[in-house]
């Protein structure tokens, strides 16, 4: 059992914060009917006839992928198929299958001119590959970012669909699709450069064929999530094996899963129209600090919830072609140390980022001004990447700060100083008050940053207004509700370290008894 507090104040800290999140939900559904006069010829539908209320559609990202993944599910049914129908005759995956799929479904969905920009494309960051250094591949990289968000812009978008007659949607997928496909050619690159420097690998699984099949991998095409070339390398080295009911059940269980929360999603968005308040400052300004703040743990969940469908889809698709998945994303309500979000949100896109920009600008022996400057590249990619939006600037440049600041206090913590007046001054149990205490003053600024990404620039500003301008009570009030938060992940976080250390000393110790009998 976790011990670093007196159970009956966890007990106090999980009810709080149960009590908390339930009634500042609550607060925000009995805004709905505002919502909904003020907005009802705009982002709302009908809805399901068992609930008898409007639906908030305004989730233009979550509406163009349900439809997508409903008007395409037989797409994802003939890539199971083929692809172990062609495992069991040849006795492993087929890159060339994967590749296959994807460019006939480009090519019959947007027609032979996107299809050519889709290949030539990967064609040349393949030749660049097999021929250039990091840093030439790294500006062709930067260049084809900016062609990315020159997409973005009003005039080539309104171009795409008003003189190629591309309907909005379309001209969404595709731009998504090419976001995503920039990723994997990028982590195929780099990971084909080091190996012609080393030699390490067969230079079969840096060929084209191994390429097109990474890169234009069917169920992460449109929806994610990252998967480095090195987790899609290990599928095509490994030896094959038959596919068992285990298997099955697995895959059977992640789909089921993920329609589970796509169907919750569905319906919660009968009952909060979180989706549409966020376009709608008036009546966000309006709302009491029990609805705002609701409204802004509403926006984090319900985001989480879309990610899970999307990303839980291709991922079991992956682990069933033999592929290793990242981790699907973690629960908000359960990360409390803002350098972790990013590491347990999206851990795909973490380990791109890890992987290709943060190592290879900076070591764990490297000073600490090299560090924050390659942590300033990696948010400076992660800013090119989304968007040269405005709201993402002061999004990304907030998250920055945000875990430089961990970073130096948890640096600080461990110094001989620090520790010394630690252990004069404080019991354990007030010492983990104290981090938990600093880490709140810390954690309402990096939370209020997801705000502006998720709702707008003038979202986040209600939310800053709110906390910091409302006088002491107002703050202490929100802080209380935010170290019971905090409280509340930390225990989850040690429960489930306990539980995963147990989990291995009794692997071990059948590892030993097997070793003595």
């Amino acid at each position: 059992m976790v011990r670093y507090l007196p159970i009956g104040e966890i007990g106090a800290y999980l009810t709080l914060n149960f009590i908390f999140l339930s009634y500042s939900s609550y607060r925000v559904f009995t805004y709905s009917d505002q919502i909904y006069k003020e907005s009802e010829d705009y982002g709302f539908s009908e809805g399901w006839s068992i609930f008898g209320r409007p639906k908030d559609d305004m989730d233009y990202e979550w509406h163009i992928w349900r439809k997508f993944l409903i008007d395409h599910a037989f797409l994802y049914i003939i890539h199971l198929l083929l692809s172990q129908i062609v495992r069991i005759f040849t006795r492993k995956p087929s890159p060339f299958c994967y590749a296959a799929i994807s460019i006939i479904f480009i090519f019959t969905r947007y027609g032979s001119g996107v299809t050519m920009v889709f290949l030539g494309s990967a064609l040349i960051f393949y030749s660049l590959s097999q021929s250039v250094s990091k840093s030439v591949f790294w500006i062709v990289s930067v260049v084809f970012l900016m062609l990315l968000n020159a997409f973005k812009t009003l005039t080539v978008y309104n171009f795409i669909t008003e003189q190629l007659e591309f309907a909005e949607n379309e001209t969404f997928e595709i731009y998504i699709a090419f976001a995503w496909n920039l990723l994997r050619c990028i982590s195929f690159g780099i990971d084909c450069i080091e190996n012609r420097a080393t030699g390490r690998d067969k230079d079969e699984l840096y060929s084209l064929k191994a390429f097109l099949g990474y890169v234009f991998y069917f169920p992460t095409l449109h929806l994610g999530p990252t998967i480095v070339y090195s987790r899609f390398k290990r599928s095509l080295t490994e030896e094959y094996t038959e596919l068992d009911t285990g298997k099955i059940l697995i895959f059977f269980r992640d789909i089921t899963r993920t329609i589970f929360w796509m169907l919750f999603l569905e319906a919660a968005q009968h009952f909060f129209y979180v989706n549409n308040l966020q376009t709608n400052e008036k009546i966000v300004a309006q709302l009491d600090s029990w609805a705002l703040y609701g409204f802004g743990c509403l926006m984090g969940q319900l985001f989480h919830i879309k990610y899970v469908v999307e990303y839980g889809i291709s991922t079991a698709f992956a682990r069933l072609d033999g592929i290793d998945p990242p981790r699907k994303p973690k629960c908000i309500y359960r990360i409390h140390l803002y350098s972790e979000m990013w590491k347990n949100f999206d851990h795909g896109l973490y380990e791109f980022l890890f992987r290709y920009i943060y190592s290879e600008l900076s070591e764990k022996s490297s000073s600490t001004v090299k560090k924050l400057m390659a942590s300033f590249v990696t948010f400076v990619f992660i800013y090119f990447w989304h968007g040269f939006f405005f709201y993402i600037s002061v999004w990304a440049l907030t998250n920055y700060c945000c875990v430089m600041v961990e970073t130096f206090a948890r640096r600080l913590s461990k110094t001989p100083q620090y520790r010394q007046f630690m252990q004069t001054h404080f019991s354990e149990s007030w010492e983990y008050r104290w981090n938990a205490a600093l880490g709140t003053i810390l954690l309402i600024p990096a939370i209020i940053s997801n705000f502006f990404f998720l709702g707008n620039f003038n979202v986040g500003i209600i939310f800053i207004r709110r906390t910091f301008g409302s006088g002491f009570l107002h703050y202490a009030c929100v802080f209380g509700g935010a170290i019971c938060m905090f409280f509340t992940s930390e225990f989850i976080k040690r429960h489930e370290k306990e539980r995963q250390q147990g989990d291995s000393d009794k692997m071990y110790i059948m590892r030993e008894v097997k070793r003595s009998e």
